[in-house]
């Protein structure tokens, strides 16, 4: 199956997972800017992170909160996948990490890395991301749903006591609370003075917390937000530009079409006829 022709495409433009090769006493050190789970699928390495030291087999996964301090040695060649995770995630329809939060063993540590050995299902799923990696199906839509499919696996699988083990260092009710929060009332919100209301801040209080917990500026969040939501009316339905406009809270069609040059360097006009001849092309 031929990929290649599906690069323009901006669902492209992210890529959950990553494959990794180490050589023996090469050095990885873990991205700060979300959280990750790490996946050895061959080799050893040794795994520091604060005070704790561990050493991580072939057949092991762990996570690695954002804004962490670990560092991982390749005792020997070693392979493994990176799986960036959302602030949103859910396990399922019924369980999510808040749920997860309300069961924690107040006795957890968060300064220690659970370890956990993925089973058969998981490892052939890796199989799979290894192979759509390796063919760069990229497309974020698509992996987003092999990333849902990971989490599901993790509820079926694991016990609750495993996952909030796995899951401790991250299990901060504060940021679950306001991730919440956020989450719940952006849409409505017309600017961060109006979301700040909401969540019950002073306007300083919430973007030093936003930028804890999210680990940008606000308004950058809340930008790319509404261009991906904006991107998919473009694309999706057959929605005027003008009504896109009103519904977004842009005072008119151009104030939209600023938006759009500043987040995809084209106007909504250019976006749509490129994706209208994206899809005859392909």
């Amino acid at each position: 199956m031929c990929t290649e022709k599906h690069g323009d495409c901006y669902e492209y433009k992210n890529e959950p997972f990553i494959l990794y090769e180490e050589k023996q006493g090469e050095i990885f050190v873990p991205r700060q800017d979300y959280d990750q789970l790490f996946f050895l699928l061959k080799g050893k390495v040794q795994c520091n992170f604060r005070r704790w030291q561990n050493d991580l087999d072939t057949g092991y996964f762990m996570l690695f909160p954002r804004k962490t301090d670990c560092i991982m040695t390749a005792e020997e060649c070693s392979k493994f996948v990176v799986v960036k995770m959302h602030h949103n995630m859910n396990f399922c329809n019924r369980f999510s990490r808040e749920l997860l939060f309300n069961i924690k063993n107040k006795a957890t540590s968060v300064d220690t890395l659970h370890v956990l050995k993925y089973n058969e299902i998981i490892a052939q799923w890796l199989q799979g991301i290894v192979k759509i990696t390796t063919n760069s199906l990229k497309c974020s839509y698509y992996q987003d749903l092999r990333r849902r499919e990971l989490l599901y696996y993790l509820r079926v699988y694991y016990s609750k006591e495993d996952l909030c083990a796995l899951f401790a260092p991250v299990l901060n009710s504060g940021d679950i609370a306001f991730e919440k929060q956020v989450y719940q009332h952006y849409k409505s919100a017309k600017n961060i003075n109006e979301l700040a209301k909401k969540t019950h801040y002073s306007v300083s209080g919430f973007k030093n917390r936003f930028i804890k917990v999210f680990g940008v500026l606000p308004s950058v969040w809340l930008d790319n937000q509404k261009a991906t939501e904006i991107y998919e009316e473009i694309n999706c339905n057959s929605k005027s530009f003008k009504e896109i406009a009103h519904e977004y809270d842009f005072s008119s069609p151009a104030r939209l079409n600023e938006f759009c040059k500043k987040m995809y360097k084209m106007t909504p006009g250019e976006l749509r006829k490129k994706t209208t001849e994206f899809v005859l092309l392909n």
